[in-house]
């Protein structure tokens, strides 16, 4: 078959005159196999040789004739453009698979621009280019050893736990990104899928770095069930394709996020923005108007506070500001707004509250932050606040005018001795 390969041309070996080219130790092995007459006709293809096809008589047999070896040839050729077409349709079809793959991540990039709802999106996305079971698609920040967020995708929910960073940093994710290497484990006997798995009794694994600019970011991790086949070269190499989109997306979309978030921030306290206060406070009116929903609004002022600013600089004042706003934030709820409407006042909006509730709110506020001072550079201040809360009622028709009126319900705590709560 060797002589065949390199020489492109068919070799008859009989059985009383076996060609020259046949070794000696070949020509005893193949009569002790009983093995009589040999064809050996090389698959030739666009002038190069790409395999052989054998014919073997028995030994009882008569040797194979000059026509029937030159049949065999023409057998030959066939079978080699057969063989060749069938590759190519294989390519042309990897490859069209690859190229809806790598279209659906640039197709999802431009549709989805919320990093958690992208991370999702894009975990489906290669979980079917990758015919996968179940994909994670895990962000991670190095210096922490955390795990900032996952994508999944399966037919299975979520797993209730997130992955923990030591599950995935001493299992196959972690050899991936340390080694920034695609790499696939066979079955749960890899050594290295310690912990790696997303559920017991792993399956084949596929774990891919995501990288971007030479920084790693996390990795997609691919999984099928025990048993099944392992992930071949054609998916190592598009899920590698694949996690360069991913990357450089999920960078850009984090980027994005990051100074959404700074645009709608107040710089010192790190609560909504005067401008960002407005927008989220425009919109929870216009639903409690529509439906005819409870609302309500607050507006606390620290008080006596330039008096702070004054005996003991701005610093210790932003000092006083910060742990107020978390005091604050420890008695608000989730579906509270709550921003900074400017020097040392604040404005809570509360959906789905009336008076009686937003005012019991505000004494808790008022409570909690009057209870102990503040412990500043300076030394420890005592803080109290004035409260204006005011509610929605059919005559108010604008957000700025809930506003006024809680402001000037503040003006009357401010009043009547400060540390007080006031409705208006």
């Amino acid at each position: 078959t060797g002589t065949v390969v390199r020489e492109g041309m068919t070799l008859i070996s009989r059985k009383e005159t076996p060609d020259r080219r046949e070794s000696e130790v070949l020509q005893k092995r193949r009569s002790a196999d009983g093995a009589g007459s040999i064809v050996v006709a090389p698959l030739v293809y666009s002038g190069r040789v790409i395999g052989t096809l054998t014919a073997i008589r028995s030994i009882e047999r008569d040797d194979y004739t000059e026509d029937e070896a030159a049949l065999l040839t023409a057998m030959a050729n066939q079978s080699a453009v057969a063989i060749e077409q069938a590759r190519l349709r294989d390519a042309t079809r990897a490859a069209l698979t690859e190229m809806q793959a790598l279209h659906a991540v640039s197709e999802a990039l431009t549709k989805v621009t919320d990093p958690d709802d992208l991370l999702r999106v894009l975990a489906e996305v290669v979980s079917i280019a990758l015919e996968a079971d179940r994909v994670f698609i895990v962000l991670t920040d190095l210096e922490k050893e955390a795990i900032t967020r996952t994508g999944f995708s399966g037919p299975d929910d979520p797993p209730d736990a997130e992955m923990q960073f030591s599950e995935l940093w001493e299992g196959l994710g972690g050899w991936a990104i340390r080694h920034r290497q695609t790499t696939v484990a066979r079955d749960a006997a890899d050594p290295r899928l310690v912990a790696a798995s997303t559920k017991p009794g792993a399956g084949p694994i596929l774990a891919v770095p995501l990288l971007y600019r030479g920084k790693p970011l996390g990795a997609v991790l691919a999984e099928n069930p025990p048993g099944a086949a392992p992930f071949d070269t054609r998916a190592i190499r598009l899920g590698s394709a694949m996690a360069g989109q991913i990357s450089a997306a999920m960078a850009h979309a984090l980027l994005f996020e990051a100074t959404q978030r700074l645009a709608a921030t107040d710089e010192l306290t790190g609560i909504h923005n005067r401008r960002r206060l407005f927008d989220l406070a425009e919109h929870e009116f216009r639903s409690a108007v529509r439906y005819r929903r409870p609302l309500s609004a607050a507006m606390i002022d620290l008080d006596n506070f330039k008096s702070v600013n004054d005996s003991f600089g701005h610093a210790v004042g932003d000092e006083v500001l910060v742990e107020v706003v978390r005091r604050c934030a420890g008695v608000i709820r989730d579906s509270d707004v709550f921003g900074r409407y400017g020097g040392e006042e604040f404005a809570i909006v509360l959906p789905e509250t009336g008076h009686v509730a937003a005012t019991a709110l505000a004494e808790r506020l008022r409570q909690h932050i009057a209870a102990e001072p503040v412990l500043t550079s300076a030394g420890p201040i005592p803080v109290t606040v004035s409260i204006g809360v005011a509610e929605l009622t059919p005559e108010i028709s604008e957000f700025h005018t809930l506003l006024d009126h809680a402001d000037a319900a503040l003006f009357l705590a401010k009043h009547r001795g400060r540390n007080r709560v006031a409705v208006g």
